[in-house]
């Protein structure tokens, strides 16, 4: 994965977008409980496909493949839906939510939907519409804006970013993009934070800490705790001193 800015809907057809944003709403209201939300993604895609009387068969499975996260396809009139259960859980969930909306494309309109074909999500990004559509949707549906807009006086930086991972169950950088489409994160801070993408996506990020509020957080003090106790190898704690100091270094902060 490069520092390149992905292909994605609110930039690339923004009237799209809003088309989408639009159903992610009216599909929330209908389908989501809020207060179960960030845990029942496939619970929703089963009460979808139940009233919509598709027959559907969820197959959860370690694929051994950090780069396959899901796949639809329709066999004999059955809607199958994989899951790599290998995944940490805000991929996970981010990929059930990007497959429920090629099953809603096939219920609106199963001629044209990709699903008759088979549809792959990938980490790599895709440039097919509709999955740049479900991405966004995807999007929308775990992350809603009126959630999104509660951070609004918080600073950005990588702690709340890891944080906001937690709150919605969702991968690094979908939240980014969250940001983004709210107007939280300009296009050059865009580009930044989806450069440390590499990097804070090996965070564990249930486990961080919330230490301090500028633009890097507590990964400098993280990094000292874990060299201290011995958490990780002489190898990767040079390799990480190394990123950390990418990160801090051209926005100000002290070298570690």
């Amino acid at each position: 994965m490069n520092t390149d800015l992905p292909i994605f809907l609110f930039d690339k057809y923004k009237q799209r977008y809003d088309e989408i944003q639009s159903i992610a709403k009216d599909f929330y209201a209908e389908y989501v409980n809020p207060q179960k939300a960030k845990y029942n993604m496939l619970d929703i895609v089963s009460k979808y496909a139940e009233s919509n009387e598709l027959k559907l068969e969820i197959l959860q499975y370690d694929f051994k493949d950090d780069e396959l996260w899901a796949f639809t396809f329709l066999k004999q009139g059955v809607m199958f839906v994989c899951i790599n259960d290998g995944l940490e859980l805000g991929k996970k969930n981010f990929a059930i939510a990007h497959e429920l909306y090629h099953i809603y494309c096939y219920v609106e309109n199963p001629a044209e939907s990709c699903i008759r074909k088979g549809s792959v999500l990938k980490k790599d990004e895709s440039n097919n519409i509709e999955d740049l559509e479900a991405n966004a949707f995807a999007g929308l549906i775990l992350a809603p804006d009126n959630l999104i807009r509660q951070y609004k006086k918080k600073t950005v930086g990588i702690d709340m970013i890891t944080r906001m991972m937690d709150d919605f169950v969702m991968p690094y950088k979908a939240v980014i993009l969250r940001l983004y489409e709210n107007n939280m994160l300009d296009s050059y801070e865009l580009h930044k934070f989806i450069g440390l993408h590499n990097y804070v996506n090996r965070i564990d990020s249930e486990s961080m800490k919330i230490v301090k509020k500028d633009i890097w957080g507590s990964l400098p003090s993280n990094y000292i705790e874990a060299v201290s106790r011995e958490y990780v190898t002489k190898n990767r704690a040079k390799e990480d001193k190394k990123n950390i100091n990418k990160i801090i270094l051209p926005i100000g902060g002290d070298a570690i």
